[in-house]
């Protein structure tokens, strides 16, 4: 697999399936309260018919397919290059969060898909956990972006929002 030369934006594909994840994970996090009690329902905690897991378990299968298909694309084209003189501390505060959540986009379906069809309680603790992680890290993936947006002024957020061929 050939990886193309570094570029200062990310192309169209990849700024679709950023913004694609995104809204599907705002959804997953909005429609989890439905999950929890049909979750308790079907490891026998709660009565049968309880909840609405189908909209979750189709966004999370939905998640999981974007997320590889988004790494493919990464692996491929690569990703733009850091800001110039940009600070170091920043930059691998930015590419731990990016890889951190790079393992969420995974790791949430999958521990969910086990917890659910394997009806396993501490696979779902895990996944429990897993979203707080999760939301910590979207949080801080915001908040960096604005502050090297606006206070570093850097042109970061244009990289994610205009197409670069």
């Amino acid at each position: 697999m050939t990886v193309e030369p570094k570029r200062d934006g990310y192309n169209r594909t990849q700024i679709i399936l950023h913004w694609t994840i995104a809204v599907l994970i705002v959804l997953q996090l909005i429609n989890s309260r439905w999950m929890e009690p049909a979750f308790e329902a079907r490891i026998g905690e709660a009565p049968a018919g309880e909840g609405m897991p189908v909209p979750h378990i189709i966004i999370g299968v939905l998640v999981l397919l974007l997320a590889i298909w988004r790494l493919a694309v990464r692996l491929r084209r690569g990703a733009p290059a850091h800001a110039a003189g940009e600070n170091s501390l920043i930059s691998t505060a930015a590419k731990a969060n990016h890889v951190a959540l790079y393992v969420l986009l995974f790791a949430m379906p999958l521990t969910g898909a086990i917890a659910w069809f394997g009806a396993l309680e501490n696979v779902g603790d895990i996944h429990a956990v897993l979203r707080w992680v999760l939301i910590v890290l979207v949080v801080l993936h915001i908040a960096g972006g604005l502050f090297e947006q606006f206070v570093l002024r850097n042109n970061v957020l244009m990289r994610i929002i205009r197409p670069q061929h």
